[in-house]
């Protein structure tokens, strides 16, 4: 990617998913034929903890799809980046994060709606949560440099909005466990531009 070294341009993405095989898609997800998920970063499964092979095998991918994200949120922490375009997840919540770490939205295409509601006892939006109207907010793309982005506490239950358009957005975010992590696992996220933050420890700088 001759173009990892510059600024995050939008248009990069397209191209960049057009050149790579997609993942499964998130455990109930709602796809269309032309959805498409990549994540790279740090994992857990259970009780294992470690890092993608997409971030051995892909490492310059790894290093530009995080560093899209310092571009947009500096000061963001995360160990893991998501690749979507065009899959909407229902209701859900995302139990293997980082206890009280956050999730970041980059808009990486022009879409209408497709924000991101999150349940909120103040809220006055309702969704169905375990067969029960529960109400929440809904939260839209803000006006961040270069791109729109949006910040969320996925511990909560949460779900994508609809859109119109093709929905092309990186998520970044930080599972939990990594102070499980080897040296050589530490150095390697490090390397490809991830920073986090648990409980215990801090990732080096």
């Amino acid at each position: 990617m001759a173009r990892m070294q510059r600024r995050w341009d939008p248009s990069d993405l397209p191209e960049l998913i057009s050149l790579l095989d997609s993942d499964p898609a998130p455990r109930g997800a709602l796809t269309l034929p032309e959805s498409f998920a990549w994540t790279s970063g740090g994992f857990v499964h259970g009780g294992m903890v470690g890092v993608r092979s997409h971030a051995r095998v892909f490492p310059t991918v790894t290093r530009y799809l995080a560093k899209l994200v310092h571009d947009v949120l500096p000061m963001f922490k995360f160990s893991t980046v998501t690749l979507f375009r065009n899959v909407r997840t229902p209701v859900h919540l995302d139990a293997h994060n980082e206890p009280k770490s956050l999730n970041a939205l980059l808009a990486a295409s022009r879409f209408q709606g497709g924000g991101i509601w999150v349940a909120s006892k103040d809220g006055t939006v309702f969704r169905e949560v375990n067969g029960r109207p529960t109400p929440g907010n809904v939260l839209e793309f803000q006006n961040t440099t270069p791109c729109k982005s949006l910040i969320f506490d996925a511990h909560v239950h949460h779900c994508t909005e609809d859109w119109r358009g093709t929905r092309i957005v990186v998520a970044a975010y930080t599972v939990r466990g990594l102070d499980k992590l080897t040296e050589e696992e530490r150095e390697l996220l490090c390397d490809a531009g991830f920073r986090w933050e648990t409980a215990e420890s801090v990732s080096p700088a």
